[in-house]
C-alpha cells in the first residue's frame, strides 16, 4: 500500500509540474503574437508554491524534512532543490494532487478550525453570486443604491432598510445610519451637490502641439572616474543596491551632481561591470558628473568621511571630455580565487601551464530554466592565469578566516561571449562538481585601447604615442 502510494504521489507530481508548464508555455505563446511582456515563476516554485498555500499538519513536517536536508531560499531558482522536496514528498506518501487539484465547494478545508466571525454558508452564497456576475454592494448602503448619500437632506430623508448579507458579523445597522449623519454633520455637508452640467461635443479644431517646458541649465559640470573597495558587509550589498546607494553616498558628501533631464530626475552615474553578491572587490569603479571641479584628494577625502564600512574610495581622475565612459573603457577584469583546502601548489601550476598552453578548452553548460545543455570554449575569455601566494587574498578577506590553500590569479576578458566567472574556471580545471563557498576577491579593472592594456584610471594613449605592431596577447 505505501508503495502504491508513493507512485500514485510521484505521478501526481509529475502531471502537476507539466500541467504548470503547458499553461505558461500557452501564456507565453499568445503574449509574443501580441508582443506583450509577460513574467512568470518558474514552474517548480509555483508547484511548491501550490502545495504549502493548501497544506495542512503533514506539509509542515514536509517543510521541516526540507530544511534539515538543506533547502533554503527556494522561491530563487538559482537555489532551489526541487529534488529533496521530490524526494520528502515521496518518502512521506504525499499525493502532490490533493492538494493542488480543484476542491470542492463543501470540502473541509485545514483552517476551518479557525473562527472569524463568519456565517459558514456566506462565502458559499458570496461564490455562487460571483459565478452568476452579480454584484454584492457593500454592506450598509440603502437598498438599490450602489453609493452612501453624500449630503445631510437626502441622508435624513432616506427610508429604505440598509443592506445586510447576515454574514455573522452582526452589524447594528441603526448605528451604521447614526454615524453616516454624524460624519456628515462633521463635514458640513449641508446641501446636495449641483446637478452635473451639460456635455458638450467639442468641435473639431487644429490644435497646435506644445514644446515641452524647459528645465533650468545646471552649468558647466566635469566629469570623474573614482575608483572604490567593497569588502566586509558591503559585500553583500547586491549591484542595484549600490546603484541607490552611491548617490545618497554622494549627497552626504555636499557633492553637487549633475541630473538627467526626464521627468523622474537622477543621478548621471555610470557603473563598471555589476560584482556578484558576496565577491569582495579591491577595485569597482564608477563616473560621475558634478557641479563642480574638485582635487581629487578633497573630492576622496568628503566621500570617505561619510561612506560606510567596507566601502573605501581610494583614488580618482577628472576625466576629459574625449573619453570613453566606463562602461565602455572596462573589458578586463582580474580576479583572486582560493583553491579548495589540500590542493597541492604544484598540481595546480601543472595544471595552469597546461590550460594555458591550450587553444581549446571546452566545458559543457546546463540552462537551469530550459534545462538544455550547451558547449562551450572558455579559453578565448581566460587572458591570463597564475598560481599566487594566498597572502593578499587573505588581506582583502579577513572575516572569511585564515588562508592556507594556493590562489589563483585570473584575468577574464570582459568583451565576448561566453561570460565566464572565477570559479568556473577553478572547477575546470580541478574537474569538481561545485566548489562550496568560493573565496573570490576582483583586484582589478583594464580597458584595452588601440590593443593597449590600460589601468583603470590610466588615460588613453594620445594616438602618435602608440605602438605601430601592438597585439592583444602583448598586452596581455
Amino acid at each position: 500500500m505505501g508503495k502504491r502510494s508513493r507512485d500514485k504521489g510521484a505521478r501526481g507530481e509529475r502531471e502537476a509540474a507539466a500541467e504548470i508548464r503547458r499553461k505558461q508555455e500557452m501564456l507565453s505563446s499568445y503574449a509574443r503574437k501580441r508582443r506583450i511582456t509577460l513574467k512568470w515563476h518558474e514552474s517548480k516554485v509555483s508547484f511548491l508554491e501550490g502545495i504549502v498555500a493548501r497544506g495542512d499538519w503533514r506539509i509542515g513536517e514536509v517543510v521541516f524534512e526540507a530544511w534539515k536536508r538543506g533547502a533554503r531560499f527556494d522561491g530563487w531558482d538559482e537555489v532551489l532543490q526541487f529534488d529533496v522536496w521530490a524526494s520528502v514528498l515521496e518518502e512521506l506518501c504525499i499525493d502532490p494532487q490533493q492538494y493542488l487539484g480543484t476542491l470542492p465547494v463543501d470540502a473541509t478545508l485545514p483552517w476551518d478550525h479557525i473562527d472569524v466571525g463568519l456565517e459558514p454558508g456566506f462565502l458559499k452564497r458570496e461564490y455562487r453570486r460571483a459565478l452568476r456576475n452579480q454584484l454584492s454592494p457593500p454592506c450598509g448602503k440603502p437598498l438599490h443604491e450602489k453609493v452612501h448619500h453624500t449630503n445631510l437632506p437626502e441622508a435624513l430623508a432616506e427610508t429604505r432598510r440598509l443592506i445586510c448579507y447576515h454574514c455573522g458579523v452582526a452589524c447594528d445597522l441603526d448605528q451604521m445610519k447614526t454615524r453616516r449623519i454624524d460624519y456628515l454633520q462633521s463635514m458640513q455637508a449641508t446641501l446636495p451637490p449641483p446637478p452635473n452640467p451639460p456635455i458638450e461635443t467639442l468641435r473639431p479644431e487644429k490644435f497646435t502641439p506644445m514644446r515641452p517646458p524647459k528645465r533650468a541649465d545646471q552649468g558647466e559640470s566635469w566629469d570623474y572616474r573614482i575608483v572604490y573597495t567593497k569588502l566586509g558587509g558591503v559585500r553583500l550589498t547586491s549591484h542595484l543596491d549600490m546603484v541607490r546607494m552611491l548617490p545618497r553616498v554622494l549627497r552626504r558628501a555636499n557633492l553637487p551632481v549633475r541630473m538627467t533631464q526626464g521627468f523622474n530626475q537622477k543621478t548621471v552615474l555610470s557603473f563598471g561591470p555589476a560584482l556578484p553578491l558576496g565577491t569582495w572587490s579591491a577595485e569597482e569603479v564608477f563616473d560621475v558628473s558634478l557641479l563642480v571641479s574638485l582635487p581629487p584628494d578633497q573630492l576622496l577625502a568628503r566621500l570617505n568621511a561619510v561612506a560606510p564600512t567596507g566601502m573605501q574610495f581610494r583614488d580618482a581622475r577628472q576625466l576629459s571630455a574625449a573619453e570613453k565612459g566606463v562602461t565602455q573603457f572596462v573589458r578586463q577584469a582580474e580576479y583572486l580565487v582560493a583553491a579548495p583546502a589540500g590542493t597541492s601548489k604544484e598540481d595546480l601550476i601543472l595544471l595552469v601551464d597546461q590550460f594555458m598552453k591550450s587553444t581549446e578548452q571546452t566545458v559543457e553548460r546546463t540552462s537551469k530554466k530550459s534545462g538544455r545543455t550547451t558547449t562551450v570554449d572558455i579559453r578565448p575569455v581566460v587572458v591570463g592565469m597564475s598560481v599566487e601566494d594566498p597572502t593578499h587574498l587573505a588581506e582583502l578577506t579577513p572575516e572569511a578566516g585564515p588562508l592556507a590553500a594556493p590562489t589563483l590569479k585570473i584575468r577574464l576578458r570582459l568583451d565576448m561571449e561566453p561570460v565566464i566567472r572565477p570559479e568556473e574556471v577553478l572547477r575546470f580545471l580541478l574537474k569538481l562538481e561545485e566548489v562550496a563557498e568560493p573565496r573570490i576577491a576582483r583586484i582589478g579593472l583594464y580597458g584595452v585601447v588601440s590593443d593597449k592594456l590600460l589601468t583603470i584610471l590610466q588615460p588613453p594613449p594620445v594616438p602618435n604615442d602608440l605602438p605601430a605592431a601592438a597585439t592583444h596577447a602583448s598586452a596581455a
